[in-house]
């Protein structure tokens, strides 16, 4: 730049990388293969070339070779498109003299041009030399079908000497580490990436606290009187049953901001920048749904502070209080993974914000979170009592001590072994939705 500072930028974009950069490595596998300006790269397959479409197959022929009097090398053909193509060295002034000598003879043509090639032909070019790996060394075989692969300085247009740098100990790849090690590792590192970014926008962690504490103090206080609780109104039960819902919900809401972080990823073109690197094809969705994790972490603990002040207790041993919040992290980890799913398959963040909340309502609301489920007419009452959120619930209410007293849990599976329900349920939501968004990550494209 101007005030002489260098950018190192590694990308797979190659368009990006001829528009950006001064100074081009290419690397494949981990080494280091070729390195020099855009236009000296260009220059070792081939220079220019002249393309000309015929407009009658008859005549390819013929004007096939006309271009090998022209040409530096022989004419190649594309038979369905009636393309031929021959390398050239002459410029403008050349192609002026093909186009005379084809409408010369009457050969017809529907274009042509004057073809430079891109990296991304360099990079095939260079790749597909490097891939005859059967005892061959480098300007041994053929670059990509455009002979030997030159060495030293090249010319053309003044430009300066191409490097052609053999691997080293240092550019070697390194050495593949188990594939769990590999993958704890590269989960890592994208959590904390994850995490870097979230305490830069601190307003998300902030309204990420709000909302449930608005939810809290409403539900508390508007409908503390108002809602039976095992035939009672009082506003003190209904926080005690209230609290473990409204955790739950909290917990399950985080779904819509793992969603969204993932569109945003996508949207940005980070998602395929991550699939070019050497790392563990799920530890980008494992690093976001960790972060996402420890920010709920943190929302929960505010959220338990407001739940004690507006008179919420718990009854049992601090072991049996910390496994109910451990059943409700687990929960909204399982459901952080329906959420990169739904991040992964919508075009845009707020498609995934959307997504990720219209269906948490009818999950969150048809259960037993804010009101008990024999409340419920019957065919509600089936759904509420076998859904994952409502055994969540149901387990957290038992381990605070949260139960009115004499309270009869419903004869539902999920209802009479919640702990266990709670915990199939996240499990099987974890196994399922992250074999899923994996695999829709690999497919998936900006």
């Amino acid at each position: 730049m101007a005030g002489g500072t260098t950018l190192l930028l590694t990308t797979q974009y190659l368009e990006e990388a001829d528009h950006l950069a001064d100074d081009i490595c290419v690397v494949d596998h981990g080494k280091v293969i070729a390195r020099g300006t855009s236009d000296q790269l260009k220059a070792r397959t081939g220079g220019e070339r002249v393309e000309v479409v015929v407009h009658e197959r008859d005549r390819m022929p013929e004007a096939r070779a006309v271009l090998a009097g022209f040409g530096k090398g022989e004419a190649t053909v594309e038979e369905h498109t009636r393309k031929l193509t021959v390398p050239v060295a002459g410029g403008a002034k050349l192609l002026a003299e093909v186009i005379r000598e084809l409408d010369g003879r009457g050969i017809e043509i529907d274009d042509i041009g004057l073809r430079r090639p891109t990296l991304d032909d360099v990079f095939i070019s260079l790749t597909g030399h490097a891939a005859a790996l059967t005892g061959e060394e480098p300007g041994e075989g053929q670059a990509g079908g455009q002979g030997p692969r030159p060495q030293g300085p090249q010319g053309g247009e003044g430009d300066g000497p191409v490097t052609t740098m053999s691997p080293t100990p240092e550019l070697a790849a390194p050495r593949p580490r188990g594939g769990v090690v590999q993958s704890v590792n590269d989960s890592l590192v994208m959590a904390k990436r994850n995490l870097i970014r979230m305490s830069r926008i601190p307003e998300m962690i902030i309204f990420g606290v709000i909302q449930p504490v608005m939810f809290v103090v409403l539900f508390s206080y508007v409908f503390g009187g108002s809602i039976s609780v095992d035939g009672s109104t009082s506003p003190a039960a209904y926080r005690e049953f209230l609290m473990a819902g409204i955790f739950a919900q909290t917990v399950t809401f985080a779904t819509a901001g793992a969603g969204a972080g993932i569109a945003d990823d996508m949207h940005k073109g980070l998602i395929d920048r991550f699939r070019s690197l050497p790392m563990a094809r799920g530890a980008v969705l494992t690093g976001r749904t960790l972060a996402d994790l420890v920010q709920t972490t943190l929302t929960l603990v505010v959220l338990a502070v407001v739940a004690l002040l507006v008179g919420w207790r718990t009854h049992t041993s601090p072991v049996e209080v910390l496994g109910g919040f451990a059943l409700l992290l687990l929960l909204g980890y399982a459901f952080s993974w329906i959420g990169a799913l739904i991040g992964l398959s919508v075009r845009t963040p707020e498609a995934a914000t959307s997504g990720g909340l219209i269906w948490l309502f009818p999950l969150t609301f048809i259960s037993n979170a804010f009101v008990p489920s024999e409340n419920m007419p019957p065919f509600l009452r089936h759904i509420a009592e076998w859904n994952p959120f409502s055994a969540t619930v149901q387990a957290a209410r038992g381990l605070f001590g949260n139960f009115p007293p004499g309270y009869e849990a419903p004869a539902a599976w999920p209802m009479q072994h919640p702990i266990i329900a709670s915990v199939v349920w996240s499990v099987l939501i974890i196994v399922v939705f992250r074999t899923l968004a994996v695999r829709k990550y690999r497919s998936a494209t900006a």
